[in-house]
């Protein structure tokens, strides 16, 4: 994976419309590994550390978007949600991570 701030400089050179895409699929890909912190078909939480950090990446990434789509979002920001997404301590989350990132990425670019 490439560095925090290589990402962070690729997604702010796109244009406004295709962040708001990237960040709009990076928050439903994050969806997708939040299911790891819980028993499919049941409400019993098997990784509760993780579902919560999940969740605050999640709250950054959602809170960058509607600041978009307002018109703008601080700067800073951005970096902040790479930093979160590409940087996780946890080995296993970071990985499930960096794959949402990448999906989310190749999504825009195909676009």
């Amino acid at each position: 994976m490439t560095t925090v701030l290589a990402e962070t400089e690729w997604v702010q050179n796109l244009a406004s419309d295709f962040v708001i895409r990237f960040l709009a699929r990076l928050s439903c890909e994050i969806t997708i590994v939040g299911r790891n912190g819980y028993e499919a078909g049941t409400d019993e939480l098997i990784n509760p550390r993780q579902l919560r950090r999940v969740n605050e990446v999640q709250n950054k990434v959602t809170a960058c978007l509607s600041q978009l789509l307002e018109g703008e979002c601080p700067d800073g920001f951005v970096e902040s949600i790479a930093q979160r997404v590409l940087a996780e301590d946890d080995d296993e989350l970071k990985c499930m991570l960096e794959r949402s990132w990448l999906q989310a990425k190749k999504y825009v670019q195909s676009k």
